[in-house]
């Protein structure tokens, strides 16, 4: 931390550190492993102190940390992706069969924190409104701190996110008559 930095200090234990159990259990439901949910919060938290000097005061400081989580839980699935997991087996076996291609990150981490038809139904949905949907609905956040994380005007979040609504209610409701019907 830059100057200030004994002040800043005893902001961020002030501030930040009280919001440590929402942070956690919020990196429990995006990774679904204590392990990987313990190390998520170490590097959301070491990224806020490091950066706690660019925090605008009089913000949402609960928005910041989540965004800071999201954008860390991004790059660890990225990393994942770009390195996937190998077996013993694989070095020993002669067959390695035909390569088989990697889901994107964006795509591994919705699937990791939704199951199912829900999961289904938001990849259904265009990026710029399943980034929408998830700040809103799922994130908890206000429409207002939506737009200001988003860089957009706080109707084109609302719109984006009814529209998102609407169109997984749609989904599911399709989705459910399938299952029915089977």
């Amino acid at each position: 931390m830059p100057e200030g930095t004994d002040e800043l200090h005893a902001r961020f234990l002030r501030e930040a550190v009280p919001l440590a159990d929402r942070l956690a259990a919020r990196a429990l439901s995006l990774t679904r492993d204590r392990h990987d949910a313990e190390d998520l919060l170490q590097e959301t938290m070491l990224f806020a102190y490091n950066g706690f000097h660019s925090y605008q005061d009089g913000t949402n400081l609960r928005a910041w940390l989540m965004r800071i989580m999201h954008n860390r839980w991004v790059s660890q699935c990225r990393r994942r992706a770009s390195r996937p997991e190998t077996s013993v087996g694989d070095f020993t076996d002669d067959s390695w069969g035909d390569a088989v291609a990697v889901p994107s990150a964006e795509t591994s981490a919705m699937a990791a924190m939704f199951d199912g038809d829900l999961h289904t139904a938001l990849m259904g949905l265009q990026d710029d409104t399943r980034t929408v949907v998830f700040y809103v609905y799922f994130a908890d956040l206000p429409h207002q701190q939506v737009a200001r994380l988003l860089g957009v005007p706080a109707g084109t979040v609302m719109s984006r996110a009814h529209r998102g609504r609407r169109q997984l209610r749609a989904t599911l409701a399709d989705l459910a008559r399938r299952v029915s019907a089977a």
